[in-house]
């Protein structure tokens, strides 16, 4: 379910500080959506949502800790309510989970941490009188409590529209700063200290496959059972995939098979994209009963995109409103807190077969040995390229600063695929500065990719979101592991089939092909064209210049939607859309480069 948390910052020797803190917290108080949370000396917490984030008090009273956090051990919930002020390096080593951090330090000054994995969004922005507020949603807020400065900023909403991963960190409000995941930050915004990268663990690892196979498993383990300990009743997905079969198995084991209600599985008419026999296979394996619901695209209706529209950032994961409502639905009616899904897992295991994977090994073991490494003739029939071909494409990551393709949307006009240059997740940027094998950079980019699982949807308004692969543990580990031995050979994921190979049907270890999302969305669109036509052709993106109108009208068509990949650039636009239209009616737009 949707809880959130809402923070004043203060210098409590500050009298107008104290007074407007005062004054803000009565419109809060006679608000009905926020109710108190705790207090300590300059800060004020309040909590929204049916069950409220725990709050706790970090020693010596260094500051507050929001939001479920577990042991390293993956075991049990943590209490570091003991030792020494704890700084965000200590949290990261100590602590992992869904988690905000408010650090007080010995001269009264605030700063926010927000947790590596992403799970809650963080945003802080500032009053009068030094006041910093802190919070995990810009909906719902009482009165008071806007920034300055407030307004659509669309130097962002340009750059999310174009590469809208590289914006999942970056607030497209005008005076309010999102901190990233891993960064902080001083309460109100100002200067980022990366505490927490994907580079801070690759590298070198000193054990055997088959160790880090072990470590893996354990370690999924581990995390699935301390993100469904909390649950009594859930809902789980499961596509029949690797991803949500290995999941299903870390349940079983952990003898958890009792807190699902329903195992879900949506299955498509299509012959070809039918997984719902890998599905039955894992249901078989593990003696429990599942549903069986076919996935048939339905028109989108743009009345129900205004839902979308009210979340802190575009709504993504909630364009597809039949779904995203089936599941509130049954959310509601099995009396469940949780959905649980392998979501994650094509990032984490490195669903890939880019040629950098050649370039990594030519740089582990040298041109001669990677030419007569088996390897490279399996890479070149999965990428479907030549071997000199692939070795082209490796010799320029080897020597090169190859990162993967950065995902762009093809919608976008040419002044703002050019405005949009260069934008990148903070993640990836990193990787400039950094000595990298080329298909690990791929990988983090991945990862990167990987964040918008957390996006917002309905469903996350009425469950908790369960994604044990997403767990900071676990992407630790993953980053690791050297990418071709996550992802090298003939087949897609050895490592992943192998490490899990006693737990999973022969069914679903030894499938080579997977069900097409993609071709899913496609058919949505194609059966919405007349309701999207107008929405987006004559909608406030084409009138910014950000969507190219043209365009617009050559991708919304039947014919094309069903013969390439643009259904998935219509979701971020449509989303992104629907965002605007909303916030437009509660600010102006705030100065800019591309507003200007």
């Amino acid at each position: 379910m949707r809880r959130d948390f809402l923070a004043l910052c203060f210098d409590a020797t500050s009298a107008e500080a104290c007074a407007l803190v005062a004054a803000v917290s009565d419109r809060i108080a006679g608000c009905d959506v926020w109710a108190p949370g705790l207090r300590l000396k300059g800060c004020v917490v309040w909590r929204r949502g049916r069950a409220g984030l725990p709050v706790q008090v970090l020693p010596e009273d260094g500051g507050l800790l929001i939001g479920e956090v577990f042991e390293r051990s993956g075991r049990g919930v943590a209490s570091p309510l003991h030792g020494r002020r704890l700084t965000a390096r200590d949290l990261c080593r100590s602590i992992w989970g869904g988690y905000a951090a408010l650090l007080r330090a010995p001269d009264g000054t605030w700063q926010v941490f927000r947790e590596p994995s992403g799970q809650m969004d963080v945003l802080t922005w500032r009053l009068d009188h030094g006041v910093a507020v802190v919070a995990s949603t810009f909906a719902a807020l009482p009165p008071g409590l806007c920034p300055r400065g407030l307004g659509l900023d669309w130097d962002r909403i340009v750059a999310f529209v174009t590469v809208p991963v590289a914006a999942t960190t970056e607030s497209l409000l005008g005076g309010v700063t999102a901190i990233g995941p891993g960064e902080q930050r001083p309460a109100g915004g100002g200067p980022v200290d990366v505490v927490w990268s994907p580079l801070d663990h690759v590298g070198p690892v000193d054990a055997s496959a088959e160790e880090l196979a072990q470590a893996f498993v354990a370690r999924v383990d581990s995390c699935a059972a301390a993100l469904l300990a909390g649950h009594e009743r859930a809902l789980f997905e499961l596509s029949g995939g690797l991803d949500s079969s290995v999941l299903a198995a870390a349940v079983a084991q952990n003898g958890h098979l009792g807190r699902i209600a329903t195992w879900l599985n949506y299955a498509d008419p299509r012959p070809e994209a039918d997984e719902r026999a890998y599905a039955q296979a894992v249901a078989d394996r593990h003696g429990f009963e599942l549903t069986v619901l076919e996935r048939r695209p339905s028109p989108l209706d743009p009345a129900r995109f205004a839902d979308l529209g009210r979340q802190t950032w575009p709504a993504i994961a909630g364009v597809d409103a039949t779904r995203d409502l089936d599941a509130v639905a049954r959310i509601e009616a099995l009396g469940a807190t949780a959905i649980v899904s392998g979501q994650g897992g094509d990032s984490i295991f490195f669903q890939s077969s880019s040629p950098l994977l050649a370039g990594d090994l030519w740089r582990e073991q040298g041109l001669l040995a990677t030419l007569f490494d088996p390897r490279l003739a399996a890479l070149a029939r999965r990428s479907r390229r030549s071997v000199w071909r692939v070795l082209a494409e490796a010799r320029h990551g080897v020597h090169g600063r190859a990162s993967g393709v950065k995902n762009v949307n093809h919608l976008v006009t040419p002044e703002a695929h050019a405005f949009a240059a260069g934008t990148e997740h903070a993640w990836v940027k990193a990787l400039d500065h950094a000595d990298l094998p080329p298909a690990k950079r791929v990988h983090v980019r991945a990862l990167a990719t990987g964040q918008f699982n957390h996006a917002a949807s309905r469903r996350r308004e009425v469950a908790d979101l369960v994604y044990p692969f997403l767990a900071q543990p676990v992407m630790e580990l993953a980053l690791g592991v050297p990418a071709h031995v996550l992802t090298g050979g003939s087949v897609a994921r050895p490592f992943q089939r192998r490490a899990f190979a006693d737990r999973l049907p022969p069914l679903v270890r030894d499938r080579r092909a997977k069900g097409e999302v993609s071709v899913y969305v496609a058919r949505m669109m194609a059966e919405s064209l007349d309701a999207l036509r107008p929405y987006l052709i004559d909608g406030v993106l084409a009138d910014a210049g950000v969507l190219d109108r043209g365009r617009l009208i050559q991708v919304l068509d039947r014919d094309y939607l069903i013969h390439t990949a643009a259904g998935t650039d219509l979701v971020g636009a449509i989303a992104t859309e629907a965002w605007v239209r909303h916030w437009q009616g509660q600010m102006p737009d705030a100065r800019g480069a591309w507003s200007r």
